[in-house]
């Protein structure tokens, strides 16, 4: 673009033109400064993205899954716990669901899933967070599988308030 004019006018007008980042001298300590905010920004986002990753992972395991063993390394190298924790998740998934099984009634069959539910309340509480949700993933896992309810349907309400 040419710009035509008093040269005083067309050298302000240069200065305020937008710069690429090839054009901005090193030595500009505000552009460092955004440049380095940017990189930060960056990594901070590929580790939340990990971290989601390694979450979603923990929580098939816990659902009782399939998980293949890249799934489990990737899961092992974002904590080595996750992996034992997702595992007494499923753990406690089974042992729900056999219990489910065992109930005589839709009274018993409550109290089993509330049981289930609270003991995740309470790790939440001690502050174990992923412990806590993925005991509660499980526990809904196995209220679905004893309900006969599909992934990603709504599962009908455990409580009527009738009784």
């Amino acid at each position: 673009m040419k710009i035509q004019g008093n040269p005083s006018i067309q050298q302000t007008l240069r200065s305020l033109a937008p710069r690429t980042l090839q054009e901005t001298p090193a030595n500009d300590p505000e552009m460092q400064q955004h440049i380095d905010r940017l990189r930060e920004m960056a990594k901070e986002e590929a580790a939340y993205q990990k971290r989601l990753e390694a979450e979603h992972i923990a929580k098939k395991i816990a659902r009782g899954e399939h998980v293949s063993e890249q799934e489990r390394q990737t899961l092992s190298a974002q904590d080595a716990s996750w992996l034992a924790k997702a595992e007494q998740a499923n753990m406690e998934r089974q042992r729900i669901r056999a219990q489910l099984a065992k109930a005589t009634d839709k009274v018993a069959e409550r109290a089993i899933v509330l049981e289930g539910k609270m003991l995740a309340g309470e790790l939440l509480k001690r502050g174990e967070d992923l412990l806590g949700e993925l005991v509660l993933e499980a526990v809904d896992e196995a209220e679905r599988q004893h309900k006969g309810v599909a992934r990603g349907v709504a599962v009908p309400p455990i409580f009527d308030q009738r009784l």
